[in-house]
């Protein structure tokens, strides 16, 4: 597996086993470059010979094929397709049960991971949604129709998230060839649907919104995404259900379900400013980023198998996690998969609360503080001063529970952190605070979150589907 000349490297495919994984990254690495020139290439053009114009295009949402973060950087701004229900029925994220719940909303949480992954890869941090789901798609292994009011809240979901643009795919449903079972927001006949109707009322709630949007910076948690780094994953999983996306969301979930906003930024964002830092995993090993890291102040989460490989994808020739003895006094024993039916419990607190993981789990010896335990007493999640390391592949309750019992993360927010009912997710944006519901039952914002704001849109009772706009007095 060594070469002495470019033109013995051939593409890791029709191996007789499986490719060499430093092959594969390598690919990866060009592959993604190819589309970074090609679009660099088309933009120059476009300048050129029609000045004066903004240049974007439309990323694919549940879509890390190549480096998209370089690729921004050509564009006058990013946008993407959003298609909530299309991508929850073929999403990796959730279990069966939880997509039969969000079967015609899309869950609170996939959307807005890709709202706020896209707005993190614009230097200007604004994106448009191209392309907005208006009804029933094609494409998808099932295709339900959106609940009543959700095509409104999902636009405003989007601008709740940063989106200055939400265009619809598409304005009329075709009557022929392969997307004719793709909705518009008129019929074939011309007629305009229901989901036109929600827009409709939409444009005439966001004239009001406007009047009251001030310009402000607040942050509060930045989970930390590289596109290298999840290649990574993907590449060797070390088992078969090991599902990367999954694992970053039940970070984002987590904090979502604690009322956070969250920013999903590069490993070069500057970080100085977030309470709370989340990196879910990042299995390159990265000097100038354990450097920023370690500067911190705020709480650093840290995933498992972070700086666990070379950048060349080989294991270090030291034994252990060299860049983590700056943060942490442990070393890994051993790493495991394990399978989706695999269930073990690990402990937040000795004698309390258990909660269930699976996929996989590191065997720790460590000097660290332990805060949390698989059943057998061994540590399973430690803490070295504001740094916090979760040795095994954690879900959202775990983390739910761990987030918010972090009692300087609530004074250097200013708010206590409390888990929010299934459904109901809060997003501030600038001076204002906007309130989602797709549960099944109307939730009442409570007097201390309606002090010191104005309801603007909506009522402090949101009923299913529905959602609410506050903004600071």
């Amino acid at each position: 597996m060594e070469y002495s000349d470019f033109e013995q490297i051939e593409c890791p495919n029709l191996n007789v086993t499986e490719p060499n994984p430093s092959q594969v990254m390598d690919f990866r690495r060009f592959s993604s470059d190819q589309v970074i020139r090609f679009n660099r290439t088309q933009t120059e053009i476009i300048r050129r010979l029609s000045p004066g114009r903004f240049i974007t295009h439309n990323s694919m949402g549940m879509f890390f094929d190549y480096d998209h973060y370089p690729f921004a950087e050509d564009l006058d701004f990013i946008s993407w397709d959003n298609y909530p229900l299309g991508f929850l029925s073929v999403s990796d994220c959730f279990d069966a049960d939880e997509k039969q719940i969000y079967l015609r909303t899309g869950h609170p949480d996939l959307s807005p991971f890709m709202h706020d992954l896209f707005r993190g890869q614009s230097a200007q941090k604004k994106f448009w949604v191209i392309e907005q789901q208006p009804g029933p798609v094609n494409w998808a292994p099932y295709n339900p129709a959106p609940a009543k009011g959700i095509v409104r809240l999902w636009t405003w979901q989007n601008f709740a998230h940063g989106a200055e643009t939400v265009s619809y795919f598409r304005w009329r449903r075709c009557h022929f060839a392969q997307e004719q079972m793709h909705a518009g927001l008129n019929a074939p006949d011309g007629e305009f649907t229901e989901y036109a109707d929600e827009v409709r009322r939409t444009e005439n709630e966001i004239k009001e919104v406007n009047r009251f949007l001030q310009h402000t910076e607040y942050k509060q948690a930045a989970l930390v995404f590289d596109y290298e780094n999840f290649w990574h994953l993907e590449i060797q999983p070390q088992g078969s259900d090991f599902k990367p996306l999954r694992l970053f969301m039940n970070f984002y979930r987590a904090m979502r379900e604690l009322g956070l906003s969250v920013d999903i930024v590069p490993k070069t964002a500057d970080l100085s400013a977030y309470p709370l830092v989340v990196i879910p995993c990042m299995p390159f090993e990265d000097e100038v980023f354990c450097k920023k890291i370690q500067s911190l102040k705020s709480r650093v989460m840290i995933g498992p198998r972070t700086f666990s490989k070379t950048t060349d994808f080989q294991l270090p020739e030291a034994s252990g996690l060299n860049l983590f003895s700056r943060l942490f006094n442990f070393r890994i024993r051993y790493v495991e998969s394990l399978p989706a039916s695999y269930r073990e419990n690990v402990y937040p607190q000795k004698g309390g609360n258990s909660y269930v993981f699976s996929y996989w789990k590191e065997s720790l010896t460590t000097g660290d503080r332990p805060v949390a335990w698989y059943a057998d007493g061994e540590p399973a999640t430690v803490e070295n001063g504001n740094f916090t390391y979760c040795a095994f592949f954690p879900e959202a309750d775990f983390l739910t529970e761990y987030i918010a019992g972090l009692p300087e993360l609530s004074v250097q927010l200013g708010q206590p952190l409390k888990q929010l009912p299934a459904g109901v997710r809060v997003r501030r944006l600038h001076n204002l605070y906007f309130y989602f519901n797709l549960s099944e039952a109307a939730y009442h914002i409570e007097a201390q979150q309606l002090k010191d704001k104005d309801v603007i849109v909506g009522a402090p009772v949101i009923a299913p589907n529905d959602l609410t706009v506050l903004c600071l007095k």
